[in-house]
């Protein structure tokens, strides 16, 4: 995907997304105003509802213009926002470059990057960074970027032809993101395939939550991958190890899908502690986006 290709998609992506909201699930806002609404009562940010008063409550928070309506005396009561921080981690491991003609994994991951950290970032004003997986450091994650910035950098990754011997995790996913460290309450949203042992990334959402953070999982995976559609006998590379092995698709193909199907039921549990939604090559990524985003 070139550049202006990419240019395009986000035009139409952003205009289909506006009107969501990217809101945490369990991690407190905290840090300079933003839109999001936090647990601390206020009284100058914005109005929340209307509360019957009762003696004691502050006489110039009465709403005189409702009394003369109705006749009964209301407290306008208010609510404090804040901004939330989010982490948009990006798997960039080999694996994501699939199908290897066309539209890939990595593709709609990068799309669907771009129009979270459009709402976040653009229309929220909350605090996003953007890291790719092959990139994530031990050390605070705290510094924000532009949403400028993440463009660009999401235009070199979606245009790459391939991923370098570089970009590959020497360790399994969960312990990669396991080096991510916090000073305030984060959500991370990891967009990868997930070719990791769902227990491991269950003991790292778990953890997250304890510490006052949170894991989104945005699931992409391409349909040859669920359906095993080849019909005569194929050659198959593990892209991760380069490993080669010839089977046929015919003789494996109900215990693959068994096996994928277990794979992708045991993921969906992630969403108890954070958020969780799989995302096909070739859905509308606005769509996969709206299933992630709704309450």
């Amino acid at each position: 995907m070139t550049a202006q290709d990419l240019q395009t998609v986000s035009r139409t992506l952003f205009n289909a997304v506006t009107g969501l909201k990217v809101r945490p699930r369990f991690c407190r806002a905290e840090g300079p105003s933003g839109l999001h609404r936090s647990p601390q009562r206020g009284e100058t940010v914005e109005f929340s509802e209307y509360r019957p008063y009762a003696p004691g409550a502050e006489l110039r928070f009465l709403d005189w213009k409702l009394y003369a309506r109705c006749d009964r005396l209301f407290v306008k009561s208010f609510c404090d926002e804040r901004a939330s921080r989010f982490l948009i981690v990006l798997d960039d491991s080999p694996s994501m470059v699939y199908p290897l003609e066309g539209f890939t994994k990595l593709n709609l991951a990068c799309e669907l990057a771009m129009g979270i950290a459009y709402l976040a970032a653009h229309r929220q004003k909350d605090a996003v960074r953007l890291l790719p997986l092959s990139s994530v450091p031990a050390g605070p994650n705290e510094q924000h970027q532009a949403l400028g910035h993440m463009m660009l950098e999401l235009q070199k990754i979606s245009s790459s032809a391939r991923i370098s011997a570089a970009a590959r995790v020497p360790s399994g996913i969960a312990d990669s993101l396991s080096k991510l460290e916090f000073r305030r309450p984060t959500t991370v949203i990891f967009i990868s395939d997930l070719y990791e042992h769902p227990a491991e990334l269950q003991k790292l959402s778990l953890r997250a939550r304890r510490q006052g953070h949170e894991y989104w999982f945005l699931h992409v995976l391409s349909k040859e991958e669920i359906a095993l559609p080849y019909e005569s006998l194929h050659n198959f590379i593990d892209v991760e190890s380069n490993q080669r092995m010839q089977l046929d698709p015919r003789a494996i193909r109900a215990h693959y899908s068994r096996a994928v199907h277990d794979h992708i039921s045991a993921l969906r549990t992630l969403a108890a502690h954070g958020r969780f939604v799989l995302g096909i090559v070739g859905q509308d990524p606005a769509e996969i986006l709206k299933r992630l985003l709704q309450d």
